[in-house]
Parts: structure tokens; C-alpha cells; sequence
């Protein structure tokens, strides 16, 4: 029997490590993970533009019958939200679900919210919290850290310390942080806020998709993964944040 497979949309490189939580937790399900790498900041493109290619990926999981749409992007989630709420299947919102969870478990707490200077500047967190002091945190340069494969090295240490300075001495509740990877730096992280709960994407993602799939699930003979990427495989970036190996398929003229 076909199983039909849970689809995750992504852009740029800072939340794939999700799928070897997703590959754990889900072992019997398919999931196909399609990342637009040729264009993966959007940078220069008008709203329009932006939406278009979000559609052709998305259109790509639905020839593919997912039965479930998990967008991990927060850039996403900001130009495509009308719609996405237009598609004919469940979609699962990184923003509201981790929005719902801290609302949920850290109302009106005091937060350090760690995102990129994009995503700091497009509020799309800050104005749906339910806080009693919020501090932002831009996590550009831990990103770079992540991607250019500096964890647990003097430069990772660093630039955590310079990160997370201001609220060190805070009385800080919970660090949320808005990408899947950001928690391949928990050990520098806990280095310089110890015993401050971490918001951890993968886990609270992982979930969401339980609760929404619910009993279309599977439960017999292990899943696949794929991953559908629109750049040849030596030009992608990501092998080092994966402790699994999967199956690449390149989508060659995207």
C-alpha cells in the first residue's frame, strides 16, 4: 500500500536538522522535505515573486499527495499566509506553533527571543506574545556559525557570549529561539545561560504533526525521507547537519 507522505517546505538551510528528530519520532511515516537553495534568501524579490516560488514547491507536495503540509520557515509563513490557508490540506505553521506553545506554557514570563533581524523586524512573533518583558536577540551571525560548521569551537563559545550579553544577567524564563538548528548550539547556549529553558523546534513540531495527523498516521514498515533540492548536491550545504543520510533528488530547471 502507497503511504501517503507528510510534506515540509523550507527555505534556506537553518531548519533542516528537524528531519532526524521527525525520522525518530515518525518512523513509519514517508516525509519528502523540498527546499528552495537557488534563491534560498529571496533576497530582491518582490512579495509576488516570492509567493510564486513557494507555490511551485508546494504544488510539487501535492503532486506527491501529501496528506500534510509543515512549513518551516518563518519568511515563508510571512509573504504566503493567505495562501497557505487556501491549500486543500492540514498545514502546520512553525510561527503559531510556537507561538501556541509559549503562550501556552510561559504566559506573561520574561523571554529572550532569538530570530534573525528579518524576522525581529517583521514582528511576527513579537506582537502575538503574551509577556511580561521580551528581548530580542538577532541570531544572524549564529546562523553562519551553524551553516559554516563552527559548533562547539572558540568561535561558536564567542559569539554566543556576545549574542546573549544584554540579557545574561536577566531574569530570563525561556529562550525561544525560531529555527530547528539553533538547537545544534544548545551546549554554548547553556554555557552562558544555564538552567534557562530552551524552546525546542524539532520536539514541539514533531508534536503538532501527531496532534493534526492523528489517526492517519502509520504504524507498519518504516518510512522514507527525502529531501528535494533545486541546486546539484555538491552545491547544497547541509550534509554536516545531518546525522542520517538521505535520499537527494535534485529538481533540475525549478
Amino acid at each position: 500500500m502507497y503511504k501517503l507522505p507528510i510534506g515540509i517546505i523550507d527555505m534556506n538551510n537553518d531548519n533542516i536538522s528537524i528531519l532526524d528528530y521527525l525520522r525518530k519520532e515518525l518512523k513509519y511515516e514517508n516525509l519528502i522535505y523540498i527546499n528552495d537553495l537557488k534563491q534560498y534568501q529571496y533576497e530582491g524579490l518582490t512579495p509576488e515573486a516570492i509567493i510564486d516560488r513557494v507555490k511551485r514547491n508546494i504544488d510539487i507536495l501535492i503532486s506527491l499527495e501529501c496528506k500534510l503540509l509543515v512549513v518551516i520557515s518563518s519568511t515563508i509563513i510571512e509573504y504566503c499566509q493567505s495562501y497557505l490557508k487556501k491549500l486543500p490540506i492540514p498545514v502546520i505553521s512553525i510561527v503559531d506553533t510556537i507561538i501556541d506553545f509559549v503562550n501556552e506554557k510561559y504566559e506573561h514570563k520574561n523571554m529572550a527571543f532569538l530570530a534573525s533581524q528579518n524576522i525581529i523586524e517583521a514582528s511576527l512573533y513579537q506582537k502575538r506574545f503574551k509577556y511580561n518583558h521580551l528581548y530580542n536577540l538577532p541570531s544572524d551571525s549564529l546562523d553562519d556559525v551553524i551553516i559554516n560548521k563552527q559548533m562547539k569551537t572558540s568561535v561558536s563559545f564567542n559569539l554566543t557570549k556576545e549574542v546573549f550579553k544584554s540579557v545574561q544577567k536577566k531574569d530570563i524564563d525561556i529562550i525561544i529561539p525560531t529555527t530547528a538548528n539553533m538547537m545544534l548550539l544548545k551546549t554554548e547556549i547553556n554555557e552562558y545561560m544555564p538552567f534557562i529553558n530552551i524552546v525546542n523546534i524539532p520536539e514541539i513540531i514533531c508534536d503538532e504533526i501527531k496532534e493534526v495527523a492523528n489517526d492517519n498516521l502509520y504504524h507498519k514498515r518504516k518510512g522514507k525521507t527525502y529531501i528535494y533540492i533545486n541546486v546539484p548536491k555538491k552545491e547544497s550545504n547541509f550534509q554536516h547537519l545531518l546525522t542520517s543520510k538521505y535520499k537527494i533528488k535534485y529538481m533540475r530547471g525549478e
